[in-house]
Parts: structure tokens; C-alpha cells; sequence
């Protein structure tokens, strides 16, 4: 379905930047929520591939600093590549991080698929992300499309990892 036919399905029904606000809010979801996966994950981690939390934790490090670092040059290539292409690209490194952590076998993979790849890829979801998307798209409802983005990137962390825990009871404890 080309954007020309999305557009004219909601014509007159909802103006466009709202589907763009609802398809950025699940994707701020997706990349934060993913990038806070490992923290459930670390126990797990260890049992399986017999590595020491401190090569755990220093993989989530490098994630969490990546996603910190690169969200202000993600937000300045929007201007330069435009949003729709910047967040495509991100979400494809992060679910090509994800994926190709389940090939990983070695500590060097685990960096650099959920250290690089998903820190990077996550940084779709850091706030200037969202501020270009309201700056953007909204002139009148801007302060709305901040708090609900804003929202989404509050609430991924705790919401995937409530569903992590909820279905992997040891994981919790």
C-alpha cells in the first residue's frame, strides 16, 4: 500500500500525523523496551554460555551509553535523510541485533549484537526522536505528540519487562 493510499484512506477521518505519532509510539516501544531486554536477560545469559556478569553488564553498558550518545545524531540525520528513512534504519539495526543474538556463541557477538547494534537501533526511541517527530508533523497539539512519545519511552522498560518476567517466572526472582 503506497502512503499516497494511507493518506486518502484517512482523509477526512484523521489527519495523517496522527497514524505517524501512533507508528512512532510503537516504535519508541519497541526500541526501548528492547534495549532494556538484557537486564532480565543477564541471569539466563550466565547459566547458558557460562559467562561472568561483569561481560554482561559491560555489553548493556556500551548499549545504554550508544543509545544515550547517538539519539542527538539520529535527531540531526532526520534533517538530513528525513524521519521515516532515520527510523527504518534504525529499527532494521535493531532487529538485526536481536536476530543475530541468536546465533551468538561468544562474548564478542554478545557485544556487538546487543551492545552495538540494539544501542544504536534503540536509539530511535530517545527523546529528540520524538521532539523532531512533534516539531514536525504537529504546530497546534506539539505539546500532546511530546507526552504521549514521551509516555512510550517511559513506559517500554517497565511494560516489556513485566511481560518478560510474567512469562518466564524465574526470571523475576
Amino acid at each position: 500500500m503506497k502512503p499516497t493510499t494511507v493518506a486518502k484512506f484517512f482523509a477526512g477521518r484523521m489527519h495523517y500525523a496522527w497514524v505517524v505519532l501512533v507508528v512512532m509510539f510503537f516504535a519508541m516501544l519497541a526500541g526501548v523496551g528492547v534495549r532494556a531486554a538484557p537486564g532480565v536477560m543477564i541471569l539466563p545469559l550466565e547459566r547458558a554460555f557460562g559467562w561472568s556478569v561483569g561481560t554482561i553488564s559491560a555489553a548493556v553498558s556500551i548499549n545504554i551509553i550508544l543509545m544515550g550518545f547517538t539519539g542527538p545524531f539520529l535527531t540531526g540525520l532526520v534533517q538530513v535523510i528525513g524521519l521515516r528513512r532515520t527510523i527504518l534504519g534504525c529499527m532494521t539495526l535493531l532487529a538485526a541485533g536481536t536476530g543475530l543474538s541468536l546465533l551468538m556463541s561468544s562474548p564478542w557477538q554478545l557485544f556487538l549484537t546487543w551492545g552495538v547494534m540494539v544501542g544504536i537501533g534503540a536509539g530511535a526511541g530517545a527523546v529528540g526522536m520524538a521532539a523532531a517527530l512533534a516539531n514536525r508533523w504537529f504546530v497546534a497539539r506539539s505539546g500532546l505528540a511530546m507526552g504521549l512519545l514521551s509516555a512510550a519511552n517511559a513506559a517500554a522498560s517497565p511494560l516489556w519487562l513485566a511481560v518478560a518476567c510474567h512469562r518466564r517466572p524465574s526470571l523475576g526472582q
